[in-house]
């Protein structure tokens, strides 16, 4: 059978290991998924079994992670039994010209999307890799890439999602931050059903760039970004710029019209989108 075709719902056990790894390796794109119970990061873990020759599609999930981390090397709190913390092994090969530092974004459109099912009170995209609700952060992506002669070697793109926890076992300083689907939607939802639906249109995606070699793209986010149209503040390197966000360019970069109607473009992955200014 071919596991493209393969679109039809699967309800799991709690974290049942073998039958994740069963579940999503019959999806499409996908060819070998280790659960681990606990790792450092998932990233890390997954960038070392890259080094040893794991196969493109090679899925890692973790109940929890004891150094797990977003961009700059920020801490993500990643506690068992409450969230998806979920690596995925992508190498590009011969389509490494695909504009895939895009990535990011696209898992991030696909993420909202199957979140958004769940209330509705919408969840939202903020540039450049988060997913909020009520302004609070749900979800962060971080992709790593190895490259050579102006190509990728491979890709790890890391998933963190906040699905059960309860406001207090946030760290006190993420607690008006950070909340999780269960706070958005008003009670607890399976994991398993959430990461299949996930895992499901993530390969599809991923079968499409590779197969069809259907180019990645940011339009999605021109429609749903959070702070479009406002005016927000961007931290990029030691710079702080003012401005109102007017468009994400093809590349993934904000575009900012400053104060004094001129326009530029903060590349995607060296900035953070710090607030929106009133």
């Amino acid at each position: 059978m071919n596991k493209a075709n393969e679109n039809h719902h699967v309800s799991l056990p709690a974290f049942d290991a073998q039958a994740i790894s069963d579940a999503i390796t019959n999806l499409a794109f996908f060819n070998e998924c280790h659960v681990f119970m606990s790792v450092g990061s998932t990233n890390d873990t997954l960038k070392r079994m890259a080094a040893s020759g794991a196969p493109n599609g090679t899925v890692l999930i973790a109940d929890s992670q004891t150094k797990g981390r977003g961009r700059f090397g920020r801490q993500w709190v990643s506690p068992p039994g409450k969230g998806l913390w979920f690596s995925i092994l992508i190498k590009p090969g011969e389509i490494s010209t695909n504009r895939w530092h895009l990535l990011p974004m696209v898992l991030g459109e696909i993420i909202v999307l199957n979140l958004n099912k769940l209330t509705p009170v919408q969840f939202h995209v903020k540039w450049p890799n988060d997913i909020l609700f009520n302004k609070q952060k749900v979800c962060g992506i971080l992709c790593e890439s190895v490259s050579s002669r102006h190509a990728f070697d491979y890709i790890v793109a890391g998933i963190g999602i906040n699905v059960n926890n309860n406001r207090p076992e946030f760290p006190p300083a993420l607690q008006g931050t950070a909340t999780s689907v269960k706070l958005a939607i008003g009670h607890e939802m399976q994991r398993t059903d959430l990461l299949l639906d996930l895992m499901r249109d993530i390969g599809e995606k991923l079968h499409q760039i590779f197969v069809n070699q259907q180019v990645l793209s940011v339009n999605y986010w021109r429609d749903h970004c959070l702070d479009f149209n406002k005016n927000v503040q961007i931290r990029a390197g030691k710079k702080i710029h003012t401005g109102k966000f007017i468009d994400i360019s093809d590349d993934g970069g904000l575009v900012l019209e400053t104060e004094n109607q001129q326009r530029m473009i903060i590349p995607y992955g060296e900035a953070t989108l710090m607030k929106e200014k009133r």
